[in-house]
């Protein structure tokens, strides 16, 4: 991968207390990395209650190294900032890799609750893609997510918001902002994609998946029937006499994706980008974007269309690659087909969540739109 950067970005005396147990348990998915400088940097938003949570002095995330560090314009001293990479399955076709093209993992802080997440920046500078994110949609992220987390849906959390004084060229000349965003992890369907191609890394991928999110299942073997890596899929219980016993409910990856898919229909949401790239292994909420919100349920409606590139974004049980049928269908090629090789069988529970989930779909159907009453349009620009 390609090395850190030049920059005139600082390193600020600040520590924040991070950790980086990703990047030293998983090496090769990530890269060493900085953001720009913000030409005139201004905290529109910061989320002092989060902060405080997470054992971040608000005081000091106000001074001026505290908006450098928010801003991607400096590191802080305790860490090193990296860009993650991935694949991914997107609208259809599959992207080999991808990665962060606008946004940096800071590191990792342990919540005064004891649970550890990630921090990271969109739209600090260029990492491999455009680089910036402008004042609208980010203020846009930070308030749609903190709703959702007040509804008691799992998504990432936003943290702040800063204008960097930038222009940012989208629909005309807008001004830049990086959001910083807290999730249990960045770890993602399509990391997995990624190091299924990269030989005996999934099975540290997973271990470390499993480890952070799933730390229950750690305990059970590595081969045979009922091992960690298909329960890590799917949360099989066994019936102990070497075939599968019944299935229970869990908080495995892809009980996760269907819970979440499922309460996002309850509020009406329709995440726009749901590929394998924004599909979290913790099951939360990711990369808002062109999300919208239904005021009524409308098996048709076509929310969002960008020019040049036709999109259709439909409601969950539309989408041919979101959900548990992403989980189902990508990470199977890493972690199931190294489980199976070691004897062990799946019982069929992802399959039935996908086929509950997701009806017939006909791939004719993208591209196509409503009148204006059934559009909402949103942008992640």
């Amino acid at each position: 991968m390609a090395a850190i950067p030049d920059s005139s970005a600082h390193t600020p005396t600040v520590a924040l207390g991070f950790e980086n147990t990703f990047t030293e348990e998983v090496p090769g998915l990530t890269v060493p990395w900085h953001g720009v400088e913000a030409p005139d940097p201004a905290l529109l938003a910061l989320n002092e209650n989060l902060a405080a949570s997470l054992g971040l002095a608000v005081n000091v995330l106000r001074t001026d190294e505290g908006i450098a560090v928010l801003s991607g314009a400096a590191a802080p001293a305790d860490t090193t900032p990296v860009a993650m990479a991935y694949a991914g399955h997107q609208f259809g076709g599959y992207a080999p890799l991808l990665g962060d093209g606008r946004a940096l993992l800071l590191g990792e802080l342990v919540g005064t609750d004891g649970q550890r997440v990630d921090l990271h920046l969109k739209g600090s500078g260029p990492t491999g893609g455009d680089g910036f994110a402008v004042v609208g949609p980010m203020l846009r992220e930070y308030l749609v997510s903190e709703a959702m987390h007040a509804l008691g849906i799992p998504t990432t959390r936003s943290l702040s918001v800063v204008a960097t004084g930038r222009p940012v060229h989208r629909d005309g000349v807008e001004p830049g902002a990086v959001l910083a965003r807290i999730a249990s992890s960045h770890l993602r369907v399509g990391t997995f994609e990624l190091a299924a191609r990269q030989g005996d890394i999934v099975r540290t991928l997973a271990d470390y998946a499993i480890t952070r999110h799933y730390p229950h299942l750690a305990e059970r073997p590595e081969p045979g029937e009922g091992n960690r890596y298909l329960a890590f899929l799917e949360r099989a219980d066994f019936d102990g006499h070497g075939g599968a016993g019944v299935v229970q409910r869990g908080d495995a990856v892809v009980e996760a994706q269907a819970s979440l898919v499922a309460q996002w229909m309850l509020v009406g949401l329709v995440h726009g980008v749901m590929n394998t790239d924004n599909t979290t292994i913790s099951g939360e909420t990711i990369d808002y974007g062109p999300c919208a919100f239904l005021d009524a349920y409308h098996l048709s409606a076509a929310l969002f269309h960008r020019p040049q590139r036709p999109l259709c974004v439909r409601q969950p049980a539309r989408r041919p690659e979101m959900g548990p049928g992403a989980v189902r269908r990508n990470p199977a090629a890493a972690v199931r087909s190294d489980a199976r090789r070691r004897g062990s069988r799946s019982d069929g529970r992802a399959q039935r969540v996908r086929r509950t989930l997701r009806p017939s779909l006909h791939h004719g159907d993208v591209g196509q739109t409503r009148p204006d009453r059934d559009r909402r349009r949103g942008t992640d620009r």
